[in-house]
């Protein structure tokens, strides 16, 4: 009895979560959010090295502006997986939403293009 009720976390209208569903989500959410604080870090870096921010300096590289450094192919790296992480979590986020419509309310539209490395 105690074990279901710790189970169980949000019941209405025939819909039954539980911690157990909720947690991978979670758990995930949370290593992509470490991911891009270390990946936040790391374009910071460069940012200040070149003055350029990763979006401006993204914009650049799409149009060829920008030579052959290695630093600019590394930039690129950590910006592009930046940036599927920041899908995976809209994605991930909305699965969450799913799962608990009333408890919890992810809007991609709001997230920042970066988030500020702490």
């Amino acid at each position: 009895m105690v074990e279901k009720t710790a189970d169980m976390l949000f019941s209405e209208q025939g819909l039954t979560v539980t911690l157990r569903e909720i947690e991978p989500v979670a758990r995930q959410l949370l290593s992509y959010y470490d991911d891009l604080k270390r990946l936040s870090t790391e374009m910071g870096r460069f940012e200040e090295r070149y003055g350029l921010s990763s979006d401006e300096f993204y914009a650049k590289w799409e149009n060829g502006q920008l030579g052959d450094n290695t630093d600019f192919f590394e930039w690129f790296a950590y910006y592009d997986t930046y940036r599927r992480l920041v899908g995976k979590i809209h994605r991930q986020g909305k699965e969450l939403h799913d799962l608990l419509p009333d408890l919890i309310s992810f809007s991609p539209e709001r997230a920042p293009a970066r988030m500020e490395a702490h």
